[in-house]
């Protein structure tokens, strides 16, 4: 059973980030007012300070509900102070950023070069597979259909499927829990050598990612014909 990454293995994180620049705006500016040029550059200015100091907080989160509410809340309010508009209630905000999360997601190009075509190889050898990302269900669901792959998993992880920030090795003891999967019949491979330190502690394999040549391969599309 293979449980798969999205950010990093699936998809490039650092075109993601112009990719919501681009994006933000054609949502926002119509719902909330502000131009799209405003957003744009609200959000190229906020999301990396309230991201970054939400970051160090990651532990202090009992579950990963009360985590992306405070995120949502955060991320909206310093957004509408930068653009100059009224910032919607707690909840409506919280929904508005889920929903404009998604719209970005349905919309991005950002996958990884073969990434595609590697868990469909993984796929067609017999391995069951799985997503083991930070990121919420309902993401996963509109990242992998977009690259079309969605069918390719059993099932996509999901913080919210076990409440659990991807902040330690008791992430993967609840996702190994909730898949009925054994541990040490898991292999994990993700972009982050921390959370492939995280997976082996909870009993499973672990393959680090990473196009700089620290890892086990440069990318996933790599490590699949290695696997081969």
């Amino acid at each position: 059973m293979v449980f798969i990454d999205d950010g990093g293995v699936l998809n490039d994180n650092a075109r993601r980030g112009p990719e919501w620049l681009r994006l933000i705006g054609g949502f926002m500016a119509p719902r909330l007012g502000g131009t799209p040029e405003a957003w744009a550059r609200a959000n190229s200015i906020e999301f990396p300070r309230v991201w970054g100091d939400i970051a160090k907080r990651l532990s202090g989160f009992a579950t990963f509900r009360e985590f992306q509410r405070a995120y949502g809340v955060e991320w909206m309010r310093a957004m509408c102070a930068r653009v100059g508009v009224e910032c919607p209630a707690d909840d409506d905000a919280v929904t508005l950023h889920a929903e404009v999360t998604c719209y970005v997601w349905e919309n991005a190009d950002a996958a990884m070069p073969g990434a595609a075509d590697a868990v469909l190889a993984l796929q067609r050898a017999g391995y069951t597979l799985y997503t083991a990302s930070a990121q919420a269900s309902w993401e996963m669901e509109v990242i992998t259909e977009k690259i079309g792959i969605r069918h390719a998993f059993v099932r996509l992880y999901g913080s919210d499927l076990v409440d659990r920030v991807k902040n330690g090795p008791t992430f993967y003891e609840r996702v190994f829990a909730h898949a009925g999967v054994p541990a040490a019949s898991a292999l994990v491979i993700d972009s982050d050598d921390a959370c492939c330190r995280w997976a082996r502690e909870a009993g499973a394999q672990a393959l680090w990612v990473d196009p700089e040549g620290r890892g086990d391969a440069p990318s996933l599309a790599a490590l699949v014909r290695g696997l081969a």
